[in-house]
């Protein structure tokens, strides 16, 4: 059985992976807030923060197809905004072209196209940016820099758990499947799938609530109080924090000279 964890990346050694988790979050949370706020008239500040994640990918020395590929799970919800924009924001009311499908006229308008254009190229940033965080950061690292950022424990909690627990769960689903297919369920009727498959969820559910509720005991059992402990804290250096500084400095650079009026398109 073969899962595809976070931390497959994460385990390398670039000098990317070696900053601490804490200002990698930082720079990520800041080139994210950056990329949201800027103008979508403007195309050359989203090449020059791409080219920005092209230097730390190749500064990670990470393999760009597991990258693209984790990148590519946005790839349906950012189609069917940028399909979708085109036709329903009309803006000003300027058309750029119009099409006929069966007597309906199509008009295809500019704000739409401007509109489209922003989201794919934003979600691309952020997701890129969000890739290349969780691809250079142990995912338990990155939560506890989250901890000490003061992040809400409860939510990191939740995320650590289903971080923990997904894989698991999906291996219990495929032995259920396993073995009603080895019954010959999808064989029988639609009425006869039908029940074989609630059986499945209904089963996968009581069976995880069980579970949740024997890991909860034994963890109470060994003093859990929600905190993440960690046998030592991992020190910033010189060099890393200067980096992050360097980081910041061409991410609100870029930013401020797109926000300046006639900053060029």
């Amino acid at each position: 059985m073969e899962h595809s964890f976070l931390d497959e990346l994460a385990r390398r050694t670039s000098p990317v992976h070696r900053i601490e988790a804490r200002l990698k979050a930082v720079g990520a949370l800041i080139l994210i807030l950056a990329v949201v706020l800027l103008p979508p008239e403007r195309t050359w500040p989203f090449a020059a923060y791409l080219a920005l994640l092209g230097a730390v990918l190749l500064l990670a020395r990470l393999p760009p197809l597991p990258v693209l590929r984790r990148l590519a799970g946005l790839a349906p919800f950012v189609l069917t905004a940028a399909v979708l924009l085109p036709f329903s924001r009309p803006g000003d009311g300027t058309v750029s072209a119009s099409l006929r499908l069966w007597g309906w006229e199509l008009r295809i308008y500019q704000a739409g196209l401007l509109a489209a254009k922003a989201v794919v190229l934003k979600a691309l940033l952020c997701g890129g940016t969000t890739v290349l965080l969780v691809s250079t950061t142990p995912f338990s690292s990155l939560l506890r820099a989250l901890e000490r950022m003061h992040f809400p424990r409860l939510l990191l909690a939740i995320i650590a758990f289903l971080y923990r627990y997904l894989f698991l769960l999906q291996g219990e689903f495929l032995r259920l499947a396993r073995a009603a297919r080895s019954r010959n369920w999808e064989a029988g009727p639609l009425r006869v799938r039908l029940a074989a498959a609630g059986g499945i969820v209904g089963s996968l559910f009581l069976r995880t609530y069980a579970r949740g509720e024997r890991v909860y005991t034994a963890m109470l059992a060994r003093g859990y109080d929600g905190r993440f402990r960690t046998l030592s804290e991992p020190a910033v250096t010189r060099g890393a924090a200067a980096a992050l500084g360097v980081f910041l400095a061409l991410v609100l650079g870029v930013l401020a000279a797109a926000l300046l009026p006639g900053a060029g398109p």
